[in-house]
């Protein structure tokens, strides 16, 4: 059970029951996700939301339990970041596990991306994760994981090739990121 803040000012406190989102049933009360999703995404100062939970272990149960109930839906911009996060807390592995289930669930089919497109966004998701490269929005990194082709070169704006080589089976290369002048 979790609390919210009414509109209003006064101080009584009603309870929300988060829902999951997989199957898009949002709480009346947040738009296109639930507090368990939204609770994610605060992608310009992770370490402080980690300190918030009460440290690293603390966020990391709070991570598995947001992701085991399903309230974590890859087709839905409040989560694209949420699969990375546990990068911070230590454990790529599971960023790892993560990207992979929602690539097979949601992307390997007939029916191709989750939801709407957004102008890119979701087909930017899937191509980024495919490299085991993402973007943290607003912040000059990116989160690395083990990607799911064997070589790649992005021909970056300043004429650097950003690329990734391996000869070992995915998924356990060793990610090796380099810049070549």
């Amino acid at each position: 059970m979790y609390w919210r803040t009414p509109r209003s000012a006064v101080s009584v406190r009603k309870t929300v029951e988060p829902k999951p989102v997989l199957n898009k049933a949002w709480n009346p009360h947040f738009y296109e996700a639930n507090s368990l999703e939204s609770w994610l995404c605060v992608p310009h100062d992770i370490p402080g939301l980690i300190e918030l939970c009460g440290g690293e272990e603390t966020f990391l149960k709070r991570l598995e339990y947001t992701f085991d109930g399903q309230h974590v839906d890859p087709g839905n911009e409040p989560s694209f970041m949420s699969t990375c996060l546990y990068n911070w807390v230590g454990r790529p592995d599971r960023t790892y596990d993560r990207v992979r289930v929602f690539m097979d669930m949601f992307f390997n089919g007939p029916c191709g991306i989750p939801g709407n497109d957004d102008s890119g966004a979701m087909s930017s998701w899937l191509a980024f994760h495919i490299l085991g490269i993402y973007p943290n929005a607003g912040q000059p990194w990116y989160y690395l994981h083990t990607p799911s082709v064997r070589f790649f070169t992005i021909h970056l704006a300043n004429q650097m090739p950003l690329g990734f080589s391996s000869s070992v089976p995915q998924p356990f290369a060793l990610l090796v990121i380099f810049f070549l002048r």
